[in-house]
């Protein structure tokens, strides 16, 4: 018994510890935010981050933040990514109340090279509220993600998801409409 209490404290313990050093990195932070594991940052812009947050984070596979300068990263309340989970910011990425970020999802809003005399294309990208990106999608610049919206596992996201989808495939496409929740 006093085994199980000793881990349940500990726990705690660590996960304030990685909670602070999250928070250092961030321009505004909810409560209720729990981060288990650390985190790799590197953000010269607006990292702003909503109630009750959670982030899954391993040692050999980390959840990382590439905020620009004069890029904005805005997470909602009650968002949760787990273990792997790359965004990387140089205009503008905002995530919703509500969403679930799987396995080792990538999200970005730039090129961040160009293609021969082409300049690099920046352009937003949005999850509304309550969006569930399944283990490795990918989700590139000037994406919307429609409200209660699936992305299947392993999907790249190339276009806007209208809201109330289930799209999966590379490039993903919507399958099916989901009922809204009542």
């Amino acid at each position: 018994m006093m085994r199980g209490v000793l881990g349940l404290k500990w726990r705690a313990l660590r996960d304030g510890w990685y909670s602070f050093g999250f928070r250092k990195h961030c321009t505004r932070v909810g409560p209720g935010m729990i981060v288990q594991g650390p985190c790799d940052f590197s953000c010269d812009g607006v990292l702003s981050v909503g109630r009750n947050f959670r982030a899954r984070s391993k040692r050999y596979n980390r959840v990382e933040f590439f905020v620009s300068r004069n890029a904005q990263l805005f997470i909602g309340d009650d968002v949760f990514l787990n273990q792997g989970v790359r965004i990387a910011c140089t205009s503008n990425v905002r995530i919703g109340d509500g969403c679930m970020i799987g396995d080792e999802a990538i999200l970005l809003d730039s090129d961040y090279h160009s293609v021969g005399q082409a300049p690099v294309r920046e352009e937003g990208v949005f999850l509304e509220d309550r969006v569930w990106l399944a283990s490795r999608v990918i989700v590139l610049r000037g994406v919307t993600i429609g409200h209660d919206s699936i992305i299947g596992a392993g999907s790249v996201v190339t276009r806007s998801i209208p809201p109330h989808s289930l799209a999966v495939g590379s490039p993903a496409r919507v399958i099916r409409e989901i009922p809204p929740y009542k």
